[in-house]
């Protein structure tokens, strides 16, 4: 099979970004963190968008990347620990390349992200399975 994207997912903390750089200099693609480039378009950082706009903005704003650089050739995408839940995001990365699935245990992923409710999407759930 012949693929021009690679799509990374998983919850937040799997090694997305990390993986993806690491995976985009082995194939000498480019290398896009879609939370990141939502937040240099929007001036803002996911948190302020969040507060600010909402869920529902934030996600349609996601979508929109999702869709400009699924038109990208050569490229690694790290999708954001809540994208691929949508299922036209899914859609979107299962027709233009090839979705890649990071697992990681939960004693990792705590450790690697920070439990200070700065993340919007999911730490309340993670701080709800520690009890």
């Amino acid at each position: 099979m012949s693929t021009e994207r690679i799509y990374l997912v998983g919850f937040m903390g799997a090694g997305k970004t990390s993986v993806g750089r690491a995976l985009s200099r082995k194939l000498g693609w480019r290398f896009l963190d879609l939370d990141e480039e939502i937040e240099r378009r929007e001036k803002a950082t996911i948190p302020e968008i969040f507060r600010i706009s909402g869920e529902p903005k934030f996600r349609q704003l996601e979508r929109e990347q999702l869709e400009r650089v699924s038109r990208k050739r050569h490229i690694v995408v790290a999708l954001g620990g809540g994208a691929y839940v949508d299922p036209q995001n899914q859609g979107i990365a299962n027709g233009t390349g090839l979705t890649v699935w990071l697992n990681a245990s939960f004693a990792a992923i705590q450790g690697r992200i920070k439990m200070d409710g700065s993340r919007p999407l999911f730490a309340d759930k993670i701080r709800a399975q520690q009890l």
